[in-house]
């Protein structure tokens, strides 16, 4: 049962993926100034949006990227992306993320991406945040808390907007058992009751997602 809530823990945090509102922060010595969530209005026809309903969250995804089912796609470039393959006990994590799309949690990847078995991904869900509770504050604590336990380096926590609502910006670089290096940019904000949304947008080291700051300001929490 410790391990399960482990993992479910780390999950968690790995969802899961906006700058400073009104702020200036650097990225690869360049300097960037966007808000959060600032998009409005439907999805174009260029996007394909996912969430809505009971979910808690809308979000779009950009043209080519693809809703997967990690629970139950065998398929190689989907099991090593999400770490499946080289999971202590991939049969327990697909469990949790069946789990997790049963709460209305979402996952997607980018093929056009893909390098060998891996791709750019994605994957969004609001769920309980657990017993340190939902406020900036405790979320901060508790991404704090994870990180060792999922490989997090260079660990960056950041205030941010996201769709007119306080949320959190994280970055973090991680190597993988399986020798792939990471990148990963998380949004988290409380959400009503005892919860908060959580996106997590992560690619291979060098390899950037183009379509990031795009996809950070489709997500909407409800």
């Amino acid at each position: 049962m410790r391990q399960r809530a482990l993992m479910a823990g780390v999950l968690s945090a790995g969802l899961v993926l906006g700058l400073p509102a009104c702020a200036a922060e650097t990225h690869g010595g360049q300097t960037a100034t966007e808000t959060a969530g600032s998009a409005s209005g439907s999805a174009s026809p260029q996007v394909r949006q996912v969430g809505g309903g009971t979910a808690g969250f809308t979000l779009d995804l950009p043209a080519g990227w693809t809703p997967v089912d990690p629970a139950t796609d065998q398929s190689a470039l989907v099991r090593t992306t999400f770490g499946i393959t080289t999971a202590p006990q991939p049969e327990l994590l697909t469990e949790i993320m069946k789990e997790a799309q049963e709460q209305g949690g979402a996952y997607a990847l980018d093929p056009a991406s893909a390098n060998g078995d891996y791709a750019a991904h994605l994957s969004a869900l609001c769920s309980s945040a657990g017993l340190l509770g939902n406020s900036i504050e405790a979320l901060k604590n508790s991404t704090r808390n994870l990180a060792p336990s999922y490989g997090a380096e260079n660990l960056q926590i950041a205030d941010v907007t996201v769709a007119g609502k306080p949320g959190i910006r994280i970055t973090y670089a991680r190597n993988r058992k399986d020798g792939i290096a990471e990148n990963v940019t998380e949004i988290k904000t409380p959400a009503p009751g005892d919860k908060s949304c959580n996106l997590s947008l992560t690619a291979r080291q060098g390899s950037p997602i183009a379509d990031l700051d795009r996809i950070i300001q489709s997500f909407r929490p409800e």
